[in-house]
């Protein structure tokens, strides 16, 4: 059948007039549906580091499960991940705007400097994992083992340097914890972050330090530095120690990540954010990433995240209180 030009114009008008109805009524669906553009992460720690790796390996697979949206990493470190995190909280909440936190900034800075801000103030959405502190020595130090570190201690007080990030971190407190529940005095030597803390004791500049496994892992299987133990309650993959609970001084601290928004986010967006992170953290691709980057997985959901926070704040607040330390 040959259509009259009359008639062909009439249809044309038609698609074109359903087409247009079409593309408007998507595009209201799409600016009502969340994401609908791109989220940013922020990461407390410098570029390179192991919240950025991690974060970067979180964005390469997020578009799948972020509605096709990218999940993108916001550097800002500083004054122990603080900085990051006196800026998040003073933007409007928002699940544009997440943290891939650490114990660091969230439960520890917040009882030594004045943050500004508590963990009270944001949404946990997902536990990614912990690693533990290592504490190693150099390859060619006397100290074979733990307990040969503390009966030396304790013999000579004060006589042992220990390299640590900066004061009022956790990675600090670890170290002061230490000598607490082990009744030693250790000289604390602060450094900036695992990095330079790390090149202390493999210059020989201090006697101990207790990096986490990404920082130590290359220079213990190059037989540089010697392992003699890792915090928290448990043996590490990996690393040739024991646990410091085996040993019946249980460091309980570990060197944790978290996705967080800022308290007050909509709860169809935080709803959305808890399911799409948790399959992410299950995501075979993304798992893959990980064990390359040699970081553990153990997913955890806001429910447990927030208690740990809770715990773990409380536990600091008492060592806080305990060793006198004041707010800068």
């Amino acid at each position: 059948m040959i259509m009259s030009g009359k008639m062909a114009r009439l249809i044309l008008s038609f698609i074109v007039c359903v087409t247009l109805i079409t593309t408007v009524s998507t595009s209201g669906a799409l600016a009502g549906t969340f994401p609908s553009r791109a989220i940013r992460m922020l990461v407390p720690y410098g570029v390179g580091g192991t919240t950025d790796m991690i974060t970067r390996a979180l964005a390469a697979v997020a578009p799948v499960y972020l509605n096709d949206q990218s999940l993108i990493a916001v550097i800002k470190p500083g004054a122990g991940g603080a900085i990051a995190g006196a800026y998040h909280v003073k933007q409007p909440a928002s699940g544009y705007l997440l943290i891939n936190a650490s114990p660091g900034h969230m439960t520890a800075k917040p009882h030594t400097t004045d943050t500004g801000y508590t963990y009270r103030d944001y949404e946990p959405i997902a536990y990614i994992g912990d690693d533990p502190y290592v504490y190693c020595v150099h390859a060619d130090s006397p100290f074979m083992t733990m307990q040969g570190v503390l009966e030396y201690a304790k013999k000579n007080p004060g006589k042992l340097t220990v390299s640590a990030c900066s004061p009022g971190t956790l990675h600090h407190l670890s170290v002061e914890y230490l000598q607490m529940i082990a009744g030693v005095k250790l000289t604390y030597v602060p450094y900036k972050c695992f990095g330079p803390s790390t090149a202390a004791l493999l210059g020989k500049h201090v006697d101990m330090s207790s990096p986490g496994p990404a920082s130590v892992s290359p220079h213990i299987a190059a037989g540089k530095l010697r392992p003699l133990a890792v915090s928290g309650g448990k043996r590490r993959k990996g690393i040739d120690a024991p646990a410091m609970a085996e040993l019946g001084y249980p460091v309980p601290f570990m060197s944790w990540k978290g996705i967080f928004a800022k308290k007050g986010i909509a709860k169809e967006e935080r709803d959305f954010l808890v399911k799409a992170f948790r399959d992410i953290l299950h995501d075979k691709s993304f798992l893959a990433m990980m064990k390359r980057l040699d970081q553990p997985v153990s997913y955890k959901g806001p429910e447990e995240l927030a208690k740990l926070c809770e715990k773990e704040d409380a536990l600091i607040a008492d060592l806080v209180k305990k060793l006198g330390l004041k707010k800068k």
